[in-house]
């Protein structure tokens, strides 16, 4: 123990554990991609929660959290930004309203366009939400997708693409949403 009692890195074992790189994108919450490590514990030992350093090419990227991840338990780790990814999302105001009556309803168009600013191809999988009512005066109707891909029960929508060098794609989600006027 130093005794001015700062804290000292040692390390006190290493293991090595494969990752699959993915890129995923949910432009409603952030419009950065981000590139995630999908692993499984194949050690011989938990890992216990705290903090983990992230290298690429022996640079310094950032630290991250964890949690308890027990022997043979699938694990993701957020490790960068994938910055050759450029998202945009907007309310398509032309196709979106809002009319107050005895129910109200709401009208919602979404534009996601995601862009490759690489010179390689980029594959990602781009999320986005439909909301789902959990309380039945609430009423989702008129959900458009496109291109077309069905939400999950929570409402997500996953699109697995592949964009070549310097392609865009754009992405559109639109819903009704009609409730009583004393909800807000």
């Amino acid at each position: 123990v130093r005794s001015d009692g700062r804290t000292i890195r040692l390390r006190i074992g290493t293991s090595r554990i494969k990752a699959q790189r993915q890129i995923i994108a949910a432009a409603e919450e952030s419009l950065n991609a981000a590139v995630t490590l999908n692993m499984n514990n194949k050690t011989s030992q938990p890992l216990l929660p705290g903090s983990v350093a992230r290298y690429q090419d022996g640079a310094f990227l950032g630290m991250t959290d964890i949690d308890f991840v027990a022997k043979d338990e699938d694990f993701s780790l957020f490790f960068s930004v994938a910055d050759q990814v450029k998202l945009t999302r907007e309310l398509d105001k032309a196709q979106s309203s809002l009319v107050r009556k005895e129910r109200n309803s709401m009208k919602l168009s979404f534009v996601t366009i995601a862009k490759n600013l690489s010179d390689r191809k980029v594959t990602l999988v781009l999320a986005e939400r439909v909301p789902v009512s959990e309380n039945t005066d609430i009423r989702v109707s008129n959900v458009r997708i496109a291109p077309n891909e069905k939400p999950d029960v929570k409402g997500i929508v996953r699109w697995t693409i592949t964009l070549e060098p310097r392609e865009q794609r754009e992405f559109r989600i639109s819903y009704q949403v009609e409730y009583p006027p004393t909800l807000i």
